[in-house]
């Protein structure tokens, strides 16, 4: 869950748990009820929605299922005309609002107005719309984790090893030729000679002269 969502204000004394189970699946329970005890202990917990529908809050304890009739809007009435009644009581304090719907909007609005805390615990889809309204918002889907740094290939030990000999100082092709053959090393294929491989593996690589005046060197870092 992500935690580092917008700052809530200071705890309440009763919070109002009130989750729109059309949207808000019975996965995330445990998430709305943990997210909701940020603004302080939750005297109530309720689900909304076609009773037959919700599959899943049945088996969800500590939240009540509040069954409303099918047709439009029925639930948003339903969930509005509670929170309301709630608000009234003298008891609740605060709310957390489960819901990926906009229309809840007004409902955070009005509560706020009467300066009543409203926590926007949201899904994969809430619109801004409904987040703007509350006093502070937090996502219930689980915090992605962060993309792991690809690996660091371990360096080739032929390029390691001519790295070092062309860096340490000039050398004639063939010192390093033998450097190299010392350490282990054979041309790899196709190149017949170290000169050439050292040409097409490092592009900087400066050579000076000819013959035995012949030089191969590369620049520090």
């Amino acid at each position: 869950m992500d935690l580092s969502t917008t700052p809530v204000p200071p705890p309440c004394r009763a919070v109002a748990l009130l989750i729109d189970g059309e949207n808000i699946p019975a996965a995330l329970a445990p998430a709305a009820l943990t997210a909701a005890r940020r603004l302080g202990p939750v005297a109530t917990a309720r689900v909304y929605g076609d009773a037959r529908l919700l599959a899943g809050w049945h088996e969800v304890p500590g939240v009540r299922i509040v069954h409303a009739h099918s047709g439009k809007n029925v639930t948003d009435m339903l969930l509005t005309v509670e929170a309301m009644d709630l608000s009234h009581s003298g008891v609740i304090d605060g709310f957390a609002l489960a819901t990926q719907d906009r229309d809840f909007a007004p409902l955070a609005q009005s509560l706020r107005s009467r300066g009543i805390p409203v926590l926007a615990l949201t899904g994969a889809q809430t619109p801004r719309t409904f987040t703007e309204s509350c006093t502070a918002s937090q996502s219930l889907l689980p915090s992605k984790p962060a993309p792991k740094p690809a690996p660091i290939p371990a360096p080739d030990p032929l390029e390691h090893a001519a790295l070092a000999l062309l860096r340490g100082g000039a050398l004639h092709p063939k010192d390093f030729a033998q450097a190299l053959k010392d350490k282990g090393h054979s041309i790899p294929a196709p190149f017949a000679k170290w000169r050439s491989w050292a040409k097409s593996t490092f592009p900087a690589l400066k050579i000076t002269g000819e013959g035995t005046d012949c030089r191969m060197s590369l620049p520090r870092p």
